[in-house]
């Protein structure tokens, strides 16, 4: 994007990094164009056998953006229910010839590479460690109708506009309380913000269900203050309470970048090193944002801690 507006915007550079410039905005393009031609086979690969299935995040959101071409491509992510995941599985496998690959920690989905782009097929969405907050999200995805996105004439389905703001809010946050997000995925909420699509009454009541209005505010903040969305065009009122967790968030974001990347001293995710380090990033962001989505770092610290640090000593 930044490459983009100096291009658009004739900013003079040097021979060097013009072409530097160039060659990156030409790269992304193409990468781009791949991975949305590998989404569309998906999309009528799974149609041709009457799979019911969702598209979330990437190419479905850049699809929103002034310029999708400029927006970071990554992997496609997908969900299917219960009653078509082994459908969607069998079918990939015997059409595209892929080896299906379970999740590091084997709760959210399967993964695979089909003509060089990560797949990760989903048969949970959202893991939540508050039991009553997954029974409230899990039901979401069954009660609400889908929405679709068209890319290259081709409608892909995504979740219906309010579940789909709060879904990337939510894959926003858990990363960003686990180990840190970079600033694509504020980026992508303020899009689906400016799209206007959504309801704020529904989403006012989802995120009081799951307890994360306060957390929906803080980033909100980042969005507004930060990266230029008009606080009118923000769904509900910010407060200076609010605010207070600006400076630590923006904090967290430039140290630790694209999910938690950086800003450690163990880069490499295996060995004893590594969980010990990340463990400890994720107790105090537990505890510096505990507030702001109170139910569910409970169940964080009563579950997911103890089951991580066991995780760690029996890797010794």
């Amino acid at each position: 994007m930044y490459c983009s507006v100096l291009m658009n915007n004739d900013f003079k550079l040097g021979k060097y990094d013009a072409i530097e410039v160039y060659t990156i905005l030409d790269d992304l393009a193409a990468r781009n164009k791949h991975i949305n031609d590998e989404l569309k086979s998906l999309t009528l690969l799974l149609r041709e056998h009457d799979i019911q299935f969702v598209v979330v995040k990437g190419q479905t959101l850049a699809a929103l953006y002034p310029h999708p071409d400029v927006r970071m491509p990554g992997d496609i992510d997908f969900y299917c229910d219960a009653d078509n995941f082994e459908s969607a599985k069998k079918t990939l496998e015997e059409a595209w010839q892929v080896e299906m690959n379970e999740d590091e920690e084997g709760e959210q989905h399967l993964s695979f590479t089909h003509n060089e782009v990560h797949f990760e097929m989903h048969y949970r969405l959202m893991k939540f460690e508050s039991s009553s907050n997954q029974k409230c999200f899990d039901g979401l995805l069954n009660e609400l109708p889908l929405s679709s996105v068209e890319i290259d004439g081709v409608a892909i389905p995504v979740l219906e506009p309010t579940l789909n703001l709060l879904y990337t809010f939510l894959h926003l946050y858990h990363h960003f309380i686990e180990l840190g997000v970079g600033l694509r995925q504020f980026c992508d909420v303020a899009i689906l913000i400016l799209q206007k699509k959504f309801n704020s009454e529904k989403l006012l009541v989802y995120l009081k269900k799951l307890g994360f209005t306060n957390a929906f505010k803080a980033i909100g903040v980042i969005l507004v203050d930060r990266l230029g969305v008009p606080e009118e065009e923000f769904p509900f009122v910010l407060t200076e309470k609010d605010r207070e967790y600006e400076p630590a968030i923006a904090e967290i974001v430039m140290k630790r970048g694209n999910f938690g990347m950086y800003g450690r001293k163990n880069g490499v995710r295996s060995g004893i090193g590594y969980y010990w380090e990340t463990i400890q990033i994720k107790f105090s962001h537990y505890f510096k944002f505990f507030m702001l989505s109170p139910k569910e770092n409970t169940a964080r610290l009563l579950f997911s801690v103890p089951r991580k640090v066991w995780q760690a000593v029996r890797r010794r």
